[in-house]
């Protein structure tokens, strides 16, 4: 299976501070005109499924809000750790769009282990043919999660963060 790819960071894995450097820019696989869009931008999600049009837009963050995108799978104990903070950063800073990308198979289930953790930010899993390509694709992928990228408006990347990471550490790498 494709997910034994991935491996589970340790808590004091890579970390990459705030306003990493921004990376090239990702290739559209369809322009960001063919998306549904909110009123504030940010592509309109239908599903539980991203296809690969539709996170790359996401990558792109077209929205005039920050992105913070988290990277997780319910097998990873570090990820069953943090998840929970970031619900607790999250309620602080409604200015901020919050997303979990499960990296898991579209279709695993994993609603139930979200609502044991506390868990109520939205999460979405990758309903693509080469998920590990794609995933390798996301601006300073470490090849593990969890994983939390900070986008700012536009796509350039503002912070990312590898391994389960504190409240203070997930507070201090986002934009103000």
């Amino acid at each position: 299976m494709w997910i034994m790819l991935l491996s589970c960071l340790h808590p004091e894995g890579l970390q990459d501070g705030p306003h990493a450097a921004t990376p090239d820019p990702i290739p559209a696989e369809s322009s960001l005109s063919d998306a549904a869009r909110t009123s504030s931008g940010f592509p309109a999600l239908s599903g539980p499924a991203l296809d690969t049009g539709t996170f790359r837009t996401l990558l792109r963050n077209p929205s005039d809000q920050p992105l913070v995108m988290i990277f997780w799978a319910s097998w990873c104990g570090p990820c069953a750790a943090e998840l929970p903070t970031a619900q607790r950063v999250a309620d602080r800073h409604p200015e901020i769009r919050w997303l979990l990308i499960n990296v898991e198979p579209a279709g695993t289930p994993t609603g139930r282990m979200l609502s044991r953790w506390g868990v109520r930010l939205p999460s979405y899993q990758l309903d693509v043919p080469d998920p590990i390509s794609l995933l390798q694709t996301v601006p300073s992928w470490p090849d593990g999660i969890p994983f939390t990228l900070v986008i700012t408006p536009g796509g350039g990347i503002y912070s990312a963060l590898s391994g389960a990471v504190s409240e203070a550490r997930m507070e201090s790498s986002l934009p103000r």
